[in-house]
């Protein structure tokens, strides 16, 4: 059956029915990308494997406070505690330990238990991720490209996981995303014909065609981009 909130986890088919209930109509939905600012928030995984280790080093990348849960974790995610980029608690997951954190992610290889983090997270309002049942999610973990403040997430809400993989592979690859700062570059010059163009019909056009400039020669100096498009020399 299923556990209260503060109890310990126990398995149950009935609570498994209800959860199924609860997130049948997601599997017919498309999910809304919606960017968040994860700086110092509380983010708990639960589970130590392979696929809770690529979800802990997107979350890093992003500078969320993360809390491990499990009695088994690899070596990586030890190492990453060690490092004090994360905390571990050895010990299985019990129902109630979601919270007070902003999101969740279930990323064990047990089914049942993913479920339970779900049920939990829904009853708290935490953001939830399963790694076993895109259906019992709140929230579709995306295929990141980051480059600087640059951020592109992919999801095939849960359909076709490998193919939004290589999608994210294809797009690093572009050479506008190949050097890391471009985009610090690029809007430093932005600001500037913002200030310099009074016209707003003007600004569109020339920022439209630096926009066009940057995405096919991104290794261009500024200034003689500028130069190109309304004749003034960026310094």
């Amino acid at each position: 059956m299923d556990c209260p909130i503060g109890g310990k986890y126990s398995q149950g088919g009935q609570g498994n029915i209800e959860l199924k209930a609860i997130f049948d109509w997601r599997s017919k939905m498309a999910y809304f990308p919606l960017y968040i600012d994860l700086k110092e928030k509380k983010c708990l995984v639960v589970g130590g494997g392979k696929v809770a280790l690529r979800k802990i080093e997107t979350l890093l990348r992003f500078e969320a406070e993360i809390v491990v849960i499990g009695s088994s974790v690899s070596d990586e995610i030890r190492h990453l505690a060690g490092l004090g980029k994360l905390t571990y608690k050895n010990r299985p997951y019990q129902c109630g330990d979601v919270s007070g954190f902003f999101l969740a992610i279930a990323a064990t290889s047990a089914p049942e238990i993913n479920a339970q983090v779900c049920r939990d997270s829904m009853k708290l309002n935490v953001w939830v991720n399963s790694a076993t049942d895109p259906n019992q999610c709140s929230f579709i973990f995306p295929a990141v490209v980051k480059n600087g403040p640059l951020v592109i997430g992919l999801t095939s809400s849960g359909k076709f996981p490998a193919l939004t993989r290589l999608l994210r592979r294809e797009i690093a690859a572009l050479p506008v995303l190949a050097q890391e700062g471009n985009l610090d570059k690029w809007a430093a010059l932005r600001r500037r014909i913002q200030q310099e163009v009074s016209d707003p019909r003007e600004r569109e056009r020339i920022l439209r065609d630096v926009g066009a400039e940057v995405f096919s020669h991104p290794e261009a100096d500024p200034g003689e981009i500028i130069a190109r498009i309304y004749g003034k020399v960026a310094k």
